[in-house]
């Protein structure tokens, strides 16, 4: 039987528990283990979708970039999501435009004024 110390350490490697291991877990930490599991667990990061827009229309404005461009700076499952929603909707406002080109898909932003367009945006 493990202790709680090494279950945390099978979590913060494996980054998973059995059933067994994580009952126990739940039932009984010390201050300094539940500290330790807490670090262990990655935290779900969500992302606004009009600040993913506005993000994205600044990155816009310095010039045209790729969809694969954008996709490939996301960092989370959560990220990708927001930047696909963010990116709905300023082509469904006319501020975004998409060419399709042999190597993927290149965005250019229209104009209007960004504080104007993100307010459209609901959450």
């Amino acid at each position: 039987m493990r202790t709680n110390r090494e279950r945390i350490e099978k979590l913060r490697e494996d980054r998973m528990l059995d059933r067994e291991d994580f009952r126990a877990l739940l039932t009984g930490l010390s201050p300094e283990e539940e500290e330790r599991l807490s670090a262990a667990i990655p935290r779900r990061i969500v992302y606004s979708v009009r600040s993913k827009s506005r993000e994205i229309l600044e990155r816009l404005q310095k010039g045209p970039t790729t969809l694969q461009e954008l996709y490939e700076s996301c960092q989370s499952t959560s990220e990708i999501v927001a930047t696909f929603l963010s990116m709905l909707e300023l082509c469904s406002m006319g501020s975004v435009h998409i060419d399709r080109e042999e190597d993927g898909y290149r965005l250019h932003f229209v104009g209007g004024d960004t504080e104007a367009l993100l307010e459209k945006i609901e959450e």
